[in-house]
């Protein structure tokens, strides 16, 4: 691996304490090459790893200077990069995720129903075939009135993701008519539902 770059480009590989590659929490997130040379840091998103032009630039906007000038021995150093590197998940939520747990909670505040003319007006989540199914419009109407910016499309994926909601967004004929719906697993919607002990109770128990 070595041997296949040049000595300048050994060198700079020399200087490299460590890499950390920084994946999201869903496959839809950035994911960020950490480069640590002397001291400094160079972040790089990895699919712009394909080619050494931003991180050639992140380099001379870091170290005042140019990187060495890497001509076929680009790939050979980025392995040798993928050798050493750590993998760990960002500790930060990505602005998909954030947006996916807030418009949850949200729906997590409807009244749930199996009456299909309130679920058709969007008013509860239906209770059916085992999940909680919300109509389209409905989940578009809180996604603008949260004032957030995502595609009904993107937000599918980054709930599916998570594992809150089955994938896609299937639809079945609901109040006589053919309506598209999200489905939410219950265990995912009920997560607030455990029973709360109360003051007394813990007195009484000894806690």
């Amino acid at each position: 691996m070595i041997s296949d770059m040049r000595k300048d480009v050994e060198k700079l590989l020399d200087m490299i304490d460590k890499i950390v590659i920084v994946e999201g929490h869903i496959p839809t997130d950035p994911t960020t090459w950490e480069i640590h040379i002397s001291n400094g840091l160079v972040r790089v998103d990895a699919e712009k790893m394909i080619s050494p032009l931003d991180f050639c630039k992140k380099y001379l906007k870091t170290f005042h200077m140019p990187a060495p000038a890497f001509k076929d021995d680009w790939i050979p150093f980025v392995r040798a990069l993928h050798e050493r590197a750590e993998i760990v998940t960002s500790k930060e939520e990505s602005e998909a995720v954030y947006i996916s747990n807030q418009i949850l909670e949200e729906i997590r505040r409807l009244p749930k129903t199996d009456d299909q003319a309130d679920a058709s007006t969007g008013r509860a989540l239906l209770q059916h075939k085992g999940f909680y199914c919300l109509h389209n419009k409905k989940v578009s109407e809180i996604v603008e009135a949260m004032r957030y910016h995502i595609t009904p499309s993107d937000l599918s994926q980054a709930m599916t993701a998570l594992g809150y909601k089955k994938e896609g967004t299937d639809a079945f004929r609901c109040n006589s008519k053919l309506t598209r719906f999200w489905w939410f697993y219950p265990e995912i919607i009920d997560i607030n539902e455990a029973p709360v002990t109360s003051e007394e109770e813990i007195c009484e128990g000894g806690i």
